[in-house]
């Protein structure tokens, strides 16, 4: 007497992936944060910095066409490197520990 056996890994597969777009995200982000990070170490210590507010960050029923240009931040230079540095820290210690979960420790 045969018996067949259907094992279904789509659940597992899709959230394995899932995982790898997660780990690709985290260490292209890392890298960015790296590169501005250099750049600002570059700056003299009095930059500022004005980075605009994305509209789907502000205030809610406001046009788009409005709301494109309308906020934004000024940051010292001084006070944003710290900031980039605990989240490249942060992000890292996300990247070893999805990696873990992969099984592709170093």
């Amino acid at each position: 007497m045969s018996l067949e056996i259907t094992v279904d890994f789509s659940e597992q597969i899709a959230e394995f992936q899932n995982k790898i777009e997660g780990l690709r995200n985290l260490i292209e982000c890392i890298n960015r944060q790296e590169k501005a990070l250099s750049l600002l170490k570059k700056q003299p210590e009095d930059t500022k910095l004005v980075l605009g507010i994305p509209p789907f960050l502000q205030e809610y029923g406001s046009s788009f066409a409005e709301s494109m240009f309308r906020s934004s931040i000024t940051i010292n230079a001084q006070t944003l490197m710290p900031i980039l540095e605990q989240n490249i820290e942060d992000n890292t210690v996300l990247v070893h520990k999805l990696a873990k979960e992969l099984g592709i420790e170093e």
